[in-house]
């Protein structure tokens, strides 16, 4: 009997001894693969909010493109509105610098844009007002390229149906002043401060 003992034991070190490397390799597998899904899911992340940063500081910087146009704009205004109000009988010239362009794809995507909308109605209502101000903007002065191209080249007229035209046309550009000096307001004091909030809070 005591000859069979060492038998026993000799047979149970080769079982573990088998076990042990495989079970070594499934852990180093398992760890290996979980680790992978780790860094990918960090990646990803990492991704997503880069990606988010890029696009909130694109829409910061389409505001103030925005912001140095209506300066510029503003100023070409105020010098037809002094040079035609000191040449009342004179018909007026089409002015090329009379223009207005914005982004209107990186503007419109700010309403679908979830981030956007997650933040609260009140920046989204601001957001949606500056888009429509934008638009009336453009589409006034488009008219008045198109109207003023019109008169120019129509078949010449008298004095006062020039007088007419100039004070409809002096007074659109006092409208779209006026628009302007809103439009700043709704950028500088809501869109600009809140997209520089979300995009503070995205580098913290």
């Amino acid at each position: 009997m005591e000859d069979d003992k060492p038998d026993v034991e000799k047979n149970e070190k080769p079982e573990k001894s088998f076990w042990r490397p495989i079970l070594i390799e499934f852990v180093t597998v398992f760890f290996g693969v979980l680790g992978a899904f780790l860094v990918n899911d960090w990646q990803a992340d990492k991704q997503e909010l880069q990606n988010k940063v890029t696009y909130f500081e694109s829409f910061i910087g389409d505001l103030r493109h925005i912001q140095y146009q209506i300066g510029q704009l503003d100023s070409v205004i105020s010098e037809i509105q002094q040079r035609e109000n000191n040449n009342v009988d004179f018909m007026i010239r089409p002015n090329p610098d009379l223009r207005f362009k914005t982004n209107d794809y990186l503007i419109q995507s700010a309403f679908q844009n979830e981030n956007f909308t997650a933040i609260g109605s009140e920046f989204l209502n601001n957001l949606s007002f500056g888009s429509n101000v934008i638009t009336e903007i453009k589409e006034r002065i488009d008219n008045v390229r198109k109207l003023s191209r019109e008169h120019y080249l129509s078949t010449p007229v008298n004095k006062q149906e020039v007088r007419i035209f100039k004070e409809w046309y002096l007074g659109e550009l006092s409208e779209i002043k006026k628009l302007l000096d809103q439009l700043s307001k709704i950028i500088e004091q809501g869109a600009l401060p809140g997209t520089q909030s979300i995009l503070n809070r995205l580098n913290e």
